[in-house]
């Protein structure tokens, strides 16, 4: 799961499938690893540019922040995915 960052409470929380009309997430597959990532939420304009990695051989998750990200233009969404030369899948 992403994560987004409240501005009200100063916290990251993590977003579910509920919230996912609000902003978008992209999963991209690294290696052993199945990075996702969090986009830009068309109602406030905010970037969200930190991501939970989930390892695919122990199943463990770590939170990670986004390194040398960049917008991208997704259906109705601005995504943000780090810089990764693999192919994104859904």
């Amino acid at each position: 799961s992403c994560e987004t960052f409240n501005t009200v409470t100063n916290q990251w929380t993590f977003l579910l499938n509920l919230d996912t009309p609000i902003t978008y997430c992209l999963p991209v597959k690294v290696d052993n690893y199945i990075i996702c990532i969090g986009g830009c939420s068309y109602e406030t304009g905010k970037t969200i540019q930190k991501c939970t990695v989930l390892s695919i051989r122990d199943r463990s998750t770590r939170s990670v922040p986004l390194k040398f990200p960049y917008r991208k233009r997704y259906r109705s969404f601005y995504c943000i995915r780090a810089v990764i030369r693999k192919k994104i899948f859904r």
